[in-house]
């Protein structure tokens, strides 16, 4: 099977002559092995270019592949809108193109990784928070009762990040409808019982679980330390606690 850098050498060495009539046939027919033709023909051309914007990547995290890939979008683009009738050289029209599908792909591939990135630390600072509860919460008995606290700390918070979803846009689940039901109900329980919070801790769990904003930014706009906010998240979370723990009591009682 012939490789891909073999199909890029040949489709490179087309004559003048035999292009300018693939062109034409191209342009006359639009058929599908026409266009890969062409495709094939400026790949090469587009591997160059790419190769210029790699070298002058400001994300070194990212593979040349990751660049190339758009490349081959933004030559397709060109190729399926170009027009040989103006005579314009098709790789001064297709530069651009090119240029701009990798840029613009690179960009939203980077805007990804550090929402995945941000996501990522928000959790870890979650957990982090959470693993410190027990001392807190005044828990001094085993090990056990110290990771049963953290583990319905965890719980609250995912049941606060759904909220969260909820209030944006009504998230849909896989959940079976009855269950879907007491998930969205647990939900806006747990988003009421935030507003029954202290303002400041109020604002650390909205700003965390609704909004996803990391505890150092939190931070900033209270106008005190990183650390300072997972204490307030730390106790804000005890609190919901005993509020819904109280609320299920009421609901015995009535």
């Amino acid at each position: 099977m012939t490789s891909l850098r073999e199909q890029l050498s040949k489709g490179a060495q087309r004559d003048p002559l035999e292009l300018n009539a693939l062109w034409h046939s191209f342009a006359g027919s639009r058929d599908g092995h026409s266009r890969e033709m062409l495709i094939e023909t400026y790949a090469e051309f587009a591997r160059m270019l790419t190769a210029q914007l790699y070298a002058n990547r400001h994300v070194r995290e990212l593979e040349f592949d990751d660049f190339f890939q758009y490349a081959l979008v933004g030559l397709m683009e060109a190729v399926d809108r170009f027009d040989p009738i103006f005579g314009v050289d098709f790789k001064a029209y297709a530069s651009a193109r090119i240029s701009g599908a990798v840029l613009s792909g690179v960009d939203k591939l980077c805007e990804q990784q550090q929402q995945i990135s941000l996501q990522s630390r928000i959790k870890r600072e979650r957990i982090q928070s959470l693993t410190e509860i027990g001392e807190d919460a005044g828990i001094n008995g085993s090990l056990f009762q110290q990771l049963a606290e953290t583990t319905i700390g965890l719980a609250i918070g995912y049941f606060l990040g759904e909220s969260g979803m909820y209030r944006a846009h009504e998230q849909q689940t896989d959940c079976p409808g009855y269950q879907r039901f007491e998930l969205k109900k647990l939900c806006e329980t747990m988003s009421a019982l935030v507003e029954k919070l202290p303002v400041q801790q109020a604002h650390v769990i909205k700003g965390h679980y609704f909004h996803g904003h990391a505890f150092v930014d939190i931070g900033r706009s209270l106008g005190i330390s990183k650390g300072r906010v997972s204490q307030i998240h730390k106790r804000a979370l005890i609190e919901l606690r005993l509020l819904y723990e109280k609320g299920a009591r009421l609901n015995k009682l009535l």
